[in-house]
């Protein structure tokens, strides 16, 4: 049987019968995994929205068309709306961060520029950036079967972002390897927003800012995870506690 490709196309509408991808999945169908017409095709386009059908042979070289036998919505999304604000590092811990964090289930994901980071992209730059962390993250989506893609945000300073998040949420943490408090499993928690700071952590003025707006610091386990781990266990946990892993 023919393997299964999964491909996102935010340009994806339904209902449709046959459908032309647009360039960048027509591209990677084509060009990248080199399918062949009759190839086994999913496509969903982000937000539920899914099309199941095969690659015709009516495709160009440049333009893949999807067979479609089957179309609709659907949703592997965890009943624990999380948004993760990630401190930027350096090198492909913020990459391997966004994808782990995409297969874990995360709703929304805001870049944080902390005291401690060091992070100076303006502009251009930074547009690609954002372009090049969405890719990341639309990829792990495909790979782990999220018919919800989560959209990466533009970086804030945690003095601009922590203030912004107000009362809107079940539950406020913000990592903190010098607390002295361990999550405990409350009643009923829909939606959480997690700090997790740089290497080296969160600065005290940082730790105190977010206290003051309601967010509880709190320690998973003995040892200091690295910015880059940190989000893989606190999104596990959270998971089992009120999401999708119990």
């Amino acid at each position: 049987m023919a393997r299964l490709i999964r491909l996102l196309d935010r340009a994806l509408t339904l209902p449709v019968e046959v459908l032309e991808l647009s360039t960048a999945p027509s591209h990677h169908l084509l060009k990248v995994l080199r399918a062949k017409p009759g190839q086994a095709v999913e496509i969903f386009n982000g937000s539920g929205e899914f099309v199941r059908g095969s690659l015709a042979e009516q495709s160009s070289k440049k333009t893949a068309v999807i067979a479609v036998t089957e179309s609709g919505t659907s949703s592997t999304e965890s009943p624990l709306e999380i948004t993760l604000c990630i401190a930027i590092s350096k090198g492909d811990r913020f990459d391997y961060a966004l994808q782990k964090a995409t297969e874990l289930g995360v709703s929304r994901i805001i870049p944080m520029i902390a005291e401690r980071s060091e992070f100076k992209l303006k502009d251009e730059r930074l547009e690609k950036k954002l372009l090049s962390w969405q890719g990341i993250v639309d990829a792990a989506a495909e790979q782990c079967g999220r018919f919800h893609s989560p959209m990466v945000e533009s970086p804030l300073t945690t003095a601009l972002l922590i203030p912004s998040l107000g009362s809107n949420f079940d539950l406020k943490l913000v990592l903190h390897h010098r607390s002295v408090s361990k999550l405990q499993e409350e009643l009923s928690v829909k939606n959480a927003v997690l700090l997790i700071g740089p290497e080296g952590g969160l600065s005290e003025n940082e730790i105190i800012l977010a206290e003051a707006s309601g967010f509880k610091s709190v320690l998973f386990g003995p040892r200091v995870l690295r910015t880059e781990t940190a989000p893989i266990v606190a999104l596990t946990i959270l998971q089992q506690f009120y999401g999708d892993f119990a």
